[in-house]
């Protein structure tokens, strides 16, 4: 049966923009007031359109939809298969092209009014609105590329290479971020008291905020942990050097190499992602994976979207 509400005449189906304006037609409520509607029914106006102008937004956002979807070949027949990956794409595109934060959260307002009203209207159950994140507008882009880019997993493995052909302390601190992905003066002041070989864990404690980390090590970096340990490079932490060391020698790296130059934090980005990657193929929803890799990353309650520093691409 709501197939049939999709179609227009007896051969013509209605594309998304269609399915979505004969929502909206359906919604509208013209001269009623809305703060008297609101007064007797509550909730229920979720899935009203009171004004012209809303009404006109709506369409709009509809057919920018439409277009987004078919510049993309994404093939999808009807609204009701429109997933939250679609609309997180969507908003994920109008960030890299520069919109505003405020221009962000009007397109997110939308979508979900439109998730209001063709769940009314069609009896079907879209989650638009539980399952994506609203992406913060990026303020600024900075000339060094560190700030603002994530390095590639096929350059890591080069830098990770030339530091295990040529040993030295910061080289061991950037093939310890392929698993730990902390910041750089977290891997730079481990404690070799918080390091178990037994239980396989790193317990961080020198944590921005003063929040207690541990990892746990992987079955296949044990014996890097323990090679790191026998090289005693400090009497009380696993070693001696300071952050802006591993910096450095990334960039010295990076440049024998002939690769873009890249930071700690590029590396951090790029665990995340894959940290990221992993929980949705793991089949969380973008708003779950988002919330673990905060958690993962150690952010604070109040930073659940990952997107706030542009840590990752929510996918």
């Amino acid at each position: 049966m709501i197939g049939d509400v999709f179609k227009v005449g007896k051969k013509k189906n209605r594309s998304i923009s269609g399915q979505v304006t004969y929502a909206i037609n359906k919604c509208f409520k013209e001269g009623i007031d809305k703060r008297a509607y609101k007064s007797s029914n509550g909730i229920e106006m979720g899935d009203k359109i009171f004004s012209y102008s809303e009404k006109f937004r709506l369409k709009s956002m509809a057919k920018s939809l439409q277009n987004y979807l078919k510049e993309n070949d994404i093939k999808v027949k009807y609204i009701k298969y429109i997933k939250p990956e679609h609309i997180q794409g969507y908003l994920e595109n109008a960030k890299a092209n520069g919109c505003t934060q405020n221009t962000l959260d009007t397109y997110a307002s939308s979508f979900f009014k439109i998730q209001n009203i063709v769940n009314s209207t069609y009896g079907v159950k879209l989650s638009w609105r539980n399952e994506i994140v609203i992406p913060k507008a990026i303020r600024h882009k900075s000339n060094k590329r560190g700030v603002e880019s994530v390095i590639s997993r096929s350059d890591y493995n080069k830098i990770l290479k030339y530091a295990e052909e040529n040993v030295s302390e910061s080289g061991y601190a950037v093939r310890l971020q392929d698993f730990l992905g902390v910041r750089v003066e977290e891997v730079a002041r481990i404690s070799k008291n918080n390091i178990s070989l037994v239980a396989r864990t790193i317990n961080l404690t020198n944590t921005k905020g003063g929040r207690e980390l541990i990892r746990e090590i992987p079955g296949d970096k044990v014996c890097l942990v323990k090679e790191i340990l026998d090289k005693n490079y400090n009497e009380e932490r696993l070693l001696s050097i300071k952050g802006d060391s591993i910096n450095r020698y990334l960039n010295r790296v990076e440049d024998k190499l002939n690769i873009e130059r890249h930071s700690n934090h590029d590396i951090r980005r790029l665990i995340a992602q894959e940290k990221y990657d992993s929980y949705r193929l793991g089949g969380m929803s973008i708003k779950e994976a988002d919330s673990e890799v905060s958690k993962w990353l150690n952010h604070n309650d109040d930073r659940t979207s990952l997107l706030e520093k542009s840590y990752i691409v929510l996918r």
